[in-house]
């Protein structure tokens, strides 16, 4: 299940929707609460790329990785987000 074209006919036979996805991703990160509702948008979001990038027919994808929206997997603990400024509760450093 490492190329696209098997994971697009194993969806559809099986059949796995969208939504069926994200519950289950949601279940197992258990993102269920009030507080998690910025987290399963996020969530929503990714699975959402994803399926269309897999169902796009004319995808250039040549592994299942590619699908996903954030390209290429961190290589590197120096590949972060931009950093944020953390203040502590005694004042700033």
């Amino acid at each position: 299940m490492t190329l696209p074209r098997a994971v697009r006919r194993a969806f559809a036979t099986l059949p796995v929707t969208e939504q069926q996805e994200l519950e289950a991703i949601v279940a197992l990160l258990g993102f269920t609460g009030p507080l998690d509702e910025n987290l399963r948008a996020d969530l929503r979001e990714y699975v959402r790329a994803f399926f269309r990038n897999l169902n796009d027919p004319a995808s250039m994808a040549q592994w299942v990785s590619d699908l996903f929206p954030t390209g290429k997997p961190m290589r590197s603990l120096r590949d972060v987000e931009v950093q944020v400024p953390v203040y502590s509760r005694g004042g700033t450093s």
